[in-house]
């Protein structure tokens, strides 16, 4: 299953993003409880780990640094705002 994963605009360049966010560890089996919103914010988590990534902003009008994105691979698919950024990612990560 591919999954899209949600993460902040640090920089804009061009029409390409900087990105950092928490990005789940999909090899591990599924884990309950789901990640906590510290968790998801710091990054200190055995289920994830913080991550920088560039995307193609190619199909977004307006990104600017903090937005959040939601991500499939190196293209930006979709802007969202940081609770929905949360809630995708503590779902991936259970």
């Amino acid at each position: 299953m591919c999954k899209s994963i949600p993460y902040e605009v640090v920089e804009v360049q061009g029409q390409w993003a900087v990105l950092e966010g928490t990005v789940p560890d999909l090899r591990t089996p599924p884990l309950n409880p789901p990640l906590t919103k510290g968790e998801v914010e710091s990054g200190l988590s055995p289920r994830g780990s913080k991550h920088t990534h560039k995307a193609y902003l190619g199909l977004l009008k307006n990104v600017k640094a903090g937005d959040y994105l939601l991500v499939h691979g190196d293209m930006a698919i979709n802007k969202i705002d940081k609770d929905e950024a949360e809630t995708v990612l503590r779902l991936a990560c259970v």
